[in-house]
């Protein structure tokens, strides 16, 4: 049996790379044949063009195919010998961009996200198991797609990679915030300037480093959020980090105080387990996949009162005894996710899979 992991387009640096990765590293240590291939390789990876997929398939073949939006082509997918496995990674529900983006690009995202579900429907009747990251994304996938997800043909496997800990004192005071994510309106970052807003009256000495990448497409979020910053008179206390290195990353999150999510959606949480296992004190809305990411560690925000929000961050940073408790209850989640035995769970599922 050889593996073909299927993605639209390939990066290292985001969640479904990361996943994709880890997958290969498992097989690799499985000693199981496997490779990568891709429409558009945006990597420094060497993995094989789409062009030669034929060439890979075989009956003997298991082919899974990482969906977190539409580009890949879908009806070449399905005509493929071998199993079929869909991991579906979500996608970012549409009302989420309304208001934020002009109309014809809210129109767009919206013919997008109908093509999506459309090819879901044909997936979910054409593929033979499917392979969630979460269960929110199970339940997401069960809502959009009326096909029957049974224990049978469906499983759950987190997001296959480690987190390095980083444990600092609790003592130690930067008044840094980061947040980590791309400048898209999902990720509600008009939330984190208001909430560093109020931050400010407590103590003027925080300040927000936003780490992700912009997209042209948003250009006019983008601008909404430039003119926000002025008339907050943010000024110089928000960091834009565009194009930074996993190390820079990992050095930013060891240099805050806070990590701060206030997005209103995620189908998994990487960040916030890096944010875990480098000691910050994180806070994120109780919606999504969040909270099963986080496995009751770090700060559930309830409402969306960025003042109360700011009250509440203030207080916890500056209280020992609180925060050193939420950082240690972290820092055992990320040794839970770091114990995973993910290649025995892949052996165990693609051994299942194989066998049916």
């Amino acid at each position: 049996m050889q593996i073909v992991q299927h993605i639209d387009e390939f990066q290292t640096e985001d969640g479904i790379g990361n996943d994709i990765l880890g997958i290969q590293e498992c097989l690799n240590q499985l000693g199981m044949k496997n490779f990568i291939v891709s429409r558009k390789n945006k990597s420094k990876k060497k993995i094989e063009k789409i062009q030669n997929l034929s060439q890979l398939d075989t009956s003997e073949t298991m082919h899974i195919l990482h969906y977190g939006g539409r580009g890949y082509p879908i009806n070449s997918f399905l005509a493929l010998q071998g199993k079929k496995v869909l991991r579906f990674h979500n996608i970012t529900p549409v009302h989420l961009y309304s208001g934020k983006v002009s109309d014809a690009m809210l129109y767009s995202i919206e013919k997008e996200s109908s093509y999506a579900k459309m090819e879901l429907l044909q997936l979910a009747e054409g593929c033979d198991f499917f392979l969630f990251d979460s269960f929110y994304n199970l339940e997401c996938f069960s809502d959009m797609v009326p096909c029957t997800i049974t224990k049978q043909n469906s499983f759950v496997l987190p997001i296959v990679r480690k987190y390095a800990t980083h444990k600092k004192s609790a003592n130690i005071h930067t008044h840094t915030i980061t947040f980590i994510g791309r400048v898209v309106p999902s990720k509600n970052i008009e939330g984190l300037l208001y909430t560093l807003y109020y931050l400010q009256q407590i103590n003027p000495r925080y300040c927000l480093d936003l780490i992700g990448k912009k997209n042209v497409a948003f250009e006019k979020y983008t601008s909404y959020l430039e003119e926000l910053i002025q008339d907050l008179q943010l000024g110089s206390s928000v960091n834009w980090n565009i194009e930074i290195t996993d190390e820079q990353v990992t050095n930013k999150l060891q240099q805050s105080d806070i990590y701060l999510s206030l997005s209103k959606h995620e189908g998994f949480c990487i960040p916030l387990l890096e944010s875990f296992a480098c000691g910050a004190l994180s806070f994120f809305y109780g919606i999504t996949a969040t909270p099963e990411t986080a496995r009751g560690a770090g700060i559930v925000i309830a409402e969306e009162n960025y003042e109360e929000i700011a009250a509440l961050i203030d207080i916890c940073n500056s209280n020992y005894q609180i925060k050193n408790r939420v950082l240690e209850k972290q820092y055992n989640v990320v040794k839970y996710y770091n114990s995973i035995d993910h290649g025995a769970l892949l052996k165990s599922i693609l051994t299942h899979i194989h066998g049916h």
